[in-house]
Protein backbone atom coordinates (compact mmCIF):
# COMPACT_ATOMS: atom_id res chain seq x y z
CA UNK A 1 0.00 0.00 0.00
CA UNK A 2 1.35 3.33 -1.05
CA UNK A 3 1.92 5.64 1.54
CA UNK A 4 2.02 9.52 1.44
CA UNK A 5 4.49 11.43 3.39
CA UNK A 6 5.03 15.43 3.79
CA UNK A 7 7.68 15.35 1.40
CA UNK A 8 5.88 13.71 -0.96
CA UNK A 9 2.87 16.01 -1.10
CA UNK A 10 4.97 18.92 -0.80
CA UNK A 11 7.86 17.91 -3.13
CA UNK A 12 6.22 16.54 -6.44
CA UNK A 13 10.25 16.41 -7.41
CA UNK A 14 10.85 13.60 -5.06
CA UNK A 15 13.45 13.05 -2.81
CA UNK A 16 16.44 11.13 -4.81
CA UNK A 17 14.52 11.48 -8.20
CA UNK A 18 17.51 12.30 -9.86
CA UNK A 19 15.85 15.19 -12.06
CA UNK A 20 18.71 18.19 -10.86
CA UNK A 21 20.72 16.50 -13.00
CA UNK A 22 18.98 16.97 -16.01
CA UNK A 23 18.87 20.79 -15.61
CA UNK A 24 15.04 20.56 -14.06
CA UNK A 25 13.68 23.89 -11.63
CA UNK A 26 13.61 22.97 -8.00
CA UNK A 27 9.83 21.95 -6.55
CA UNK A 28 9.89 26.02 -5.59
CA UNK A 29 10.23 27.09 -8.62
CA UNK A 30 8.01 24.75 -10.94
CA UNK A 31 4.80 25.99 -12.99
CA UNK A 32 1.67 25.64 -10.54
CA UNK A 33 0.35 22.91 -13.72
CA UNK A 34 3.06 21.40 -13.80
CA UNK A 35 3.68 21.09 -9.71
CA UNK A 36 0.16 19.99 -10.18
CA UNK A 37 0.96 17.34 -12.44
CA UNK A 38 3.78 16.01 -10.61
CA UNK A 39 2.32 15.33 -7.21
CA UNK A 40 -0.80 13.89 -9.36
CA UNK A 41 1.48 11.54 -10.41
CA UNK A 42 3.00 10.83 -7.06
CA UNK A 43 -0.11 10.27 -5.48
CA UNK A 44 -1.19 7.78 -8.69
CA UNK A 45 1.29 6.21 -9.87
CA UNK A 46 0.33 2.78 -9.20
CA UNK A 47 -2.64 2.62 -11.75
CA UNK A 48 -2.64 3.26 -15.14
CA UNK A 49 -1.70 7.06 -15.98
CA UNK A 50 -2.14 8.09 -19.94
CA UNK A 51 -0.83 11.15 -21.01
CA UNK A 52 -3.87 12.77 -21.96
CA UNK A 53 -5.27 12.01 -18.30
CA UNK A 54 -2.53 13.63 -16.72
CA UNK A 55 -2.81 16.76 -18.93
CA UNK A 56 -6.91 16.77 -18.31
CA UNK A 57 -5.65 17.33 -14.31
CA UNK A 58 -4.65 20.75 -15.34
CA UNK A 59 -6.82 21.26 -18.33
CA UNK A 60 -3.48 21.32 -21.31
CA UNK A 61 -3.19 19.89 -24.51
CA UNK A 62 -1.29 16.46 -24.11
CA UNK A 63 1.75 17.85 -26.23
CA UNK A 64 2.30 20.71 -24.64
CA UNK A 65 2.15 19.04 -21.02
CA UNK A 66 4.76 16.87 -22.52
CA UNK A 67 7.44 19.60 -23.84
CA UNK A 68 6.68 21.36 -20.46
CA UNK A 69 7.12 18.65 -18.31
CA UNK A 70 10.31 17.48 -19.85
CA UNK A 71 11.70 21.21 -19.77
CA UNK A 72 10.66 21.97 -16.11
CA UNK A 73 11.24 18.73 -14.34
CA UNK A 74 14.31 17.30 -16.29
CA UNK A 75 12.89 13.93 -17.75
CA UNK A 76 9.41 13.26 -19.72
CA UNK A 77 6.08 12.07 -18.18
CA UNK A 78 6.79 8.59 -18.92
CA UNK A 79 10.11 8.38 -17.58
CA UNK A 80 9.18 10.17 -13.77
CA UNK A 81 6.08 7.99 -13.62
CA UNK A 82 8.71 4.50 -14.27
CA UNK A 83 10.89 6.40 -11.66
CA UNK A 84 8.30 6.33 -8.90
CA UNK A 85 7.20 2.96 -9.80
CA UNK A 86 10.78 1.79 -9.40
CA UNK A 87 11.47 3.75 -6.24
CA UNK A 88 8.55 2.11 -5.12
CA UNK A 89 9.47 -1.40 -6.02
CA UNK A 90 12.83 -1.26 -4.60
CA UNK A 91 11.60 -0.51 -1.29
CA UNK A 92 8.74 -3.32 -1.31
CA UNK A 93 11.71 -5.97 -2.79
CA UNK A 94 13.85 -5.24 0.51
CA UNK A 95 11.18 -3.90 2.71
CA UNK A 96 8.60 -6.70 2.32
CA UNK A 97 8.38 -10.70 1.41
CA UNK A 98 5.88 -10.06 -1.38
CA UNK A 99 6.52 -12.28 -4.93
CA UNK A 100 7.63 -10.18 -8.05
CA UNK A 101 4.46 -10.62 -9.56
CA UNK A 102 2.53 -8.61 -6.65
CA UNK A 103 4.81 -5.81 -6.12
CA UNK A 104 4.80 -5.52 -9.88
CA UNK A 105 0.65 -4.97 -9.86
CA UNK A 106 1.24 -2.78 -6.59
CA UNK A 107 3.23 0.02 -8.44
CA UNK A 108 1.45 0.07 -11.68
CA UNK A 109 3.15 -2.54 -13.75
CA UNK A 110 -0.01 -4.34 -16.17
CA UNK A 111 2.27 -7.62 -15.96
CA UNK A 112 5.12 -8.46 -14.27
CA UNK A 113 7.33 -9.13 -17.36
CA UNK A 114 6.99 -5.77 -18.27
CA UNK A 115 7.92 -4.93 -14.66
CA UNK A 116 11.24 -7.39 -14.73
CA UNK A 117 11.92 -6.14 -18.35
CA UNK A 118 11.50 -2.29 -17.21
CA UNK A 119 13.19 -3.19 -14.11
CA UNK A 120 16.51 -4.73 -15.19
CA UNK A 121 17.23 -1.88 -17.86
CA UNK A 122 16.92 0.83 -15.49
CA UNK A 123 18.32 -1.03 -12.54
CA UNK A 124 21.15 -3.12 -14.44
CA UNK A 125 19.66 -6.60 -12.73
CA UNK A 126 16.53 -8.35 -12.50
CA UNK A 127 13.82 -8.08 -9.40
CA UNK A 128 15.10 -10.74 -8.11
CA UNK A 129 18.86 -10.02 -7.99
CA UNK A 130 18.18 -6.64 -6.16
CA UNK A 131 16.27 -8.26 -4.07
CA UNK A 132 18.97 -10.96 -2.98
CA UNK A 133 21.82 -8.18 -3.21
CA UNK A 134 20.07 -5.74 -0.73
CA UNK A 135 19.15 -8.04 1.88
CA UNK A 136 21.19 -8.07 5.12
CA UNK A 137 22.80 -11.30 5.69
CA UNK A 138 20.00 -12.68 7.88
CA UNK A 139 17.56 -13.42 5.21
CA UNK A 140 15.37 -10.11 6.81
CA UNK A 141 14.09 -7.01 5.27
CA UNK A 142 15.89 -4.02 5.74
CA UNK A 143 14.68 -0.83 7.47
CA UNK A 144 15.57 1.37 5.14
CA UNK A 145 13.93 2.25 1.21
CA UNK A 146 16.77 2.57 -1.39
CA UNK A 147 16.95 5.44 -3.90
CA UNK A 148 15.52 3.62 -7.34
CA UNK A 149 17.53 6.09 -9.53
CA UNK A 150 21.17 4.91 -10.91
CA UNK A 151 24.50 7.01 -10.20
CA UNK A 152 24.36 8.43 -13.12
CA UNK A 153 20.71 9.36 -12.92
CA UNK A 154 20.01 7.79 -15.96
CA UNK A 155 16.12 7.37 -15.72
Amino acid sequence: MHSTNSESANNPIGRGHGASSHGAKSAASLSPKIWRVAAHLRQCFQQPITLRQAAAVVDIHPDYLSRRFKREIGVGLHGYLLTLRLQHATGLLVNSTKSIKEISCEVGFRAPEVFSKAFKRCMGCSPRTYRDDHLPCDGSPAVQFPSAVPPNGSL
